[in-house]
């Protein structure tokens, strides 16, 4: 390193201090001719963002294209004085500023009617309704994955879910969307996807759902399935999807114990106590203490 570039490493830290933290001691004038000079790659983000004395000084050309990117999230004034478009920025680029300033989208003059796949994808992830309501997409084949994913960030806005055919979802995407929204969509949801385990899933957020439930998936599935949707709705008349099947073999130890629990007297005559150990017993005499006698 020569010694004129040890000098404007100097020089630069001085005026960048200068500017960062000893400003408001230079008048306008003084402001404004170090202000021409600076390397703004060596001030923060936050500091030229914060101090809207300096954005009519700076020669906003002389900065770094992703910079001031990250100083327009910051302050939405800066756009004022930058031709946004001009940059010709990638959607990969100003997704994070349009996260949070997505009125900017505008500014950026992007032709939305001919982006690709991903940048589409990109842009309604942001979850912005007016990003979102500007993007065409019924023009693209979105995989199921990428559909929930845009449904999610929009906080499953009715009009977005609505774009969709939805019959790529998969039985965990359409149990989240039912938990999110209860029975919005169930006009055009499969509710045929879902097994037990995602009713069980629902159900126990929202229980006002019971009478959608397709019992005979838990005739189909593990019977323990059973034991937990009888267990959530003690009082409905669900015994029989535990009795109608071969239960003494089928049934686990905890299976009984959760039903002994919640029904005693619907499954004591029946249980099979010698599937127990201490652990259930207690877990059990802690409900239903008179039930030690069944201990053999």
């Amino acid at each position: 390193m020569n010694k004129n570039e040890k000098s404007n490493i100097i020089i630069q830290a001085l005026l960048s201090k200068i500017i960062s933290d000893e400003w408001n001691e230079l008048n306008q004038k003084e402001l404004y001719h170090l202000c021409q000079y600076v390397n703004y790659e060596k001030i923060p983000d936050r500091t030229i963002a914060d101090n809207e004395l300096l954005h009519a000084m700076i020669p906003w050309e002389n900065l770094d294209r992703m910079k001031l990117v990250r100083i327009v999230a910051r302050n939405l004034k800066v756009a004022d004085f930058i031709d946004l478009s001009s940059y010709n920025y990638k959607i990969k680029e100003v997704k994070n500023m349009l996260k949070i300033r997505p009125n900017l989208l505008d500014k950026l003059k992007i032709d939305l009617e001919s982006i690709e796949h991903e940048d589409a994808f990109s842009l309604l992830t942001i979850g912005a309704e007016e990003i979102s309501n500007k993007i065409d997409i019924k023009k693209y084949d979105f995989t199921a994955k990428e559909i929930y994913e845009i449904i999610e960030f929009n906080n499953f806005y009715d009009r977005i879910v609505r774009e969709f055919s939805l019959i790529k979802l998969k039985d965990y995407h359409i149990c989240n969307i039912i938990i999110n929204t209860g029975d919005e969509f169930f006009d055009i949801l499969d509710l045929r996807k879902l097994t037990a385990r995602k009713w069980l899933d629902i159900l126990q957020v929202r229980p006002l759902l019971f009478d959608y439930c397709d019992l005979e998936k838990f005739k189909q599935s593990d019977i323990y399935n059973s034991v937990e949707l009888i267990c959530l709705f003690p009082y409905e008349n669900l015994d029989f999807l535990i009795k109608d099947r071969n239960y003494v073999d089928e049934l686990s130890a905890l299976g009984w114990e959760k039903l002994i629990i919640v029904k005693p007297n619907e499954f004591i005559d029946i249980c099979c106590y010698w599937k127990f150990n201490e652990t259930n017993w207690k877990n059990i005499t802690n409900y239903h203490p008179q039930l030690i006698v069944y201990k053999t």
